[in-house]
């Protein structure tokens, strides 16, 4: 189990916040495969916006 510290948990709900700021909806991936959503989940974390808006459609989410 992993042990999460106060910074961590945040950080976490934070991210929780801001999806719910710009009004996603909580089952926008409910049909997508979780292999397909922790790829995005990947991709999403280390590339800057700007880089994740030059992949082609079929990689983009929206």
């Amino acid at each position: 189990m992993a042990v999460r510290t106060r910074a961590t948990s945040a950080a976490l709900v934070g991210k929780l916040v801001a999806a719910r700021v710009i009004g996603l909806p909580p089952d926008l991936f409910i049909d997508v495969a979780p292999k397909a959503v922790a790829g995005w989940r990947a991709r999403a974390a280390v590339e800057p916006p700007s880089h994740l808006r030059t992949h082609p459609v079929p990689l983009r989410v929206c």
